[in-house]
């Protein structure tokens, strides 16, 4: 599955909640999962790396797991082991960095993940590594930055380590 922008939301959100997946495992299907240029990200903990003057609901659900729709398991623990267990990589373009891009949410709840998407996916890396570190369980995602590469889902595709990890090719660890 690839995503880039709310595409990236989408896919980040269901690696962690999804159980289609699974289904697709045990009939020995993987399923790999891109999330490209997400405006913002599904957090596992109350924890955000940005403090912001209005906090209430900075872990409502699409952000977090507090008022979660009944299709997803609202336990966080599970969602972050399931997300482990998963084949993901985050592929960031190093010019989305734009803190005034039309199309960044800026809600509070979006703030408090970080300036920009570069900013937040570097930050959401870090945050998925120190739960997965804390709670002693492998971390084997990857995450790729590229190089002149902005917002469009266009040039994220054409970058060769994106074309690598989407449409196959050897299956090792990018180069970072």
């Amino acid at each position: 599955m690839f995503g880039n922008s709310a595409g990236g939301q989408f896919v980040n959100r269901y690696a962690a909640v999804g159980r289609g997946p699974d289904v697709l495992a045990a009939r020995g299907l993987r399923v790999r999962f891109v999330v490209a240029n997400p405006s913002t990200y599904l957090y596992f903990s109350r924890e955000r790396p940005v403090a912001v003057p209005v906090a209430a609901h900075v872990n409502d659900w699409r952000y977090g797991f507090d008022r979660a729709p009944g299709y997803v398991d609202a336990d966080p623990r599970r969602s972050l082991e399931r997300y482990l267990g998963r084949d993901v990589t985050i592929v960031l373009g190093e010019l989305d960095n734009d803190e005034a891009s039309l199309l960044l949410e800026v809600s509070p709840a979006a703030m408090a993940q970080g300036a920009n998407r570069l900013d937040r996916g570097l930050r959401y890396d870090q945050h998925v590594r120190a739960l997965a570190r804390a709670a002693g369980l492998p971390f084997r995602h990857r995450m790729i930055r590229l190089a002149g590469v902005g917002h469009t889902a266009a040039d994220v595709l054409a970058a060769g380590r994106t074309r690598e990890i989407v449409f196959g090719g050897r299956r090792g660890q990018p180069r970072a």
